[in-house]
C-alpha cells in the first residue's frame, strides 16, 4: 500500500511540477504578449529537433552508482510526449535493474532568450528536481545536469548526452564525476529504440 502512495505522490508531484515549468518556461519563450503579430511560428528548427524524439521508446544498456561499481545490466521504457503547442518534451519512462524499478519524468524546452535547451528531471529514487541546461549539435542534444547525491547531501554535475544511431535509434550516455577519486565515469549508456 505504501508503494502505491509514494508511486501516486511522485507522480502527481512530477506533473505538478512540470506544468508549472512549462508555465515558467512558455513566458520566457515567448516574451509576453505578442501585440505586433510577430511570434515566432512553430516549429522552429529547434523545436524539430525536440519532435525527433517523440514516441514510445524501449532501451537496453548498462548503468554503474559510482566509479568503483561493476556495470548493470538495464531495461528501460520511454514514452515522449509533445505538449503545449508542440514547444516542450514530455517524457515518462521506467527503468529496471538488478531487481529495482526507477520511475522518472523529463520536460525538455528550447528556451529562444538565451538560445539554449532547458529542462528537468525528477525520478522516484530521491524526488530531487535536476536541472537540464544543452545545446544542439546537428540533431543531437548535449546536457549539463545538476544533480543531488542524497547519501552525501552534495549535488552532482553531470553531462548528458543524446545521440541518434539512425532515425529509430538513439543512445543516450550519462557521465559523472566520481566524488572520491574526482574521475570522470560512465554512469549509463543507454539505446532506446522505437517500439
Amino acid at each position: 500500500m505504501m508503494v502505491k502512495n509514494l508511486s501516486g505522490l511522485f507522480t502527481a508531484a512530477a506533473l505538478a511540477f512540470s506544468v508549472l515549468l512549462a508555465g515558467v518556461t512558455v513566458a520566457q519563450s515567448d516574451g509576453g504578449d505578442d501585440t505586433r503579430g510577430t511570434r515566432e511560428k512553430l516549429p522552429t528548427p529547434q523545436h524539430k529537433v525536440l519532435k525527433g524524439f517523440a514516441g514510445k521508446w524501449k532501451g537496453k544498456g548498462v548503468l554503474r552508482t559510482s566509479g568503483k561499481t561493476e556495470n548493470e545490466v538495464v531495461r528501460c521504457q520511454l514514452k515522449s510526449t509533445l505538449i503545449y503547442d508542440s514547444r516542450f518534451l514530455f517524457q515518462d519512462g521506467t527503468c529496471s535493474a538488478v531487481g529495482r524499478t526507477v520511475s522518472f519524468l523529463i520536460t525538455l524546452a528550447y528556451d529562444k532568450i538565451v538560445q539554449k535547451y532547458t529542462g528537468s528531471w525528477i525520478n522516484s529514487v530521491n524526488l530531487g528536481i535536476w536541472s537540464m541546461d544543452g545545446q544542439k549539435d546537428d540533431n543531437n542534444l548535449t546536457f549539463t545536469v545538476v544533480h543531488d547525491d542524497p547519501d552525501r547531501n552534495k549535488k552532482i554535475k553531470s553531462t548528458v548526452n543524446m545521440i541518434w544511431i539512425d532515425n529509430n535509434q538513439y543512445r543516450l550516455v550519462m557521465t559523472s564525476a566520481d566524488l572520491d577519486t574526482g574521475q570522470n565515469f560512465e554512469r549509463s549508456n543507454i539505446i532506446f529504440q522505437r517500439k
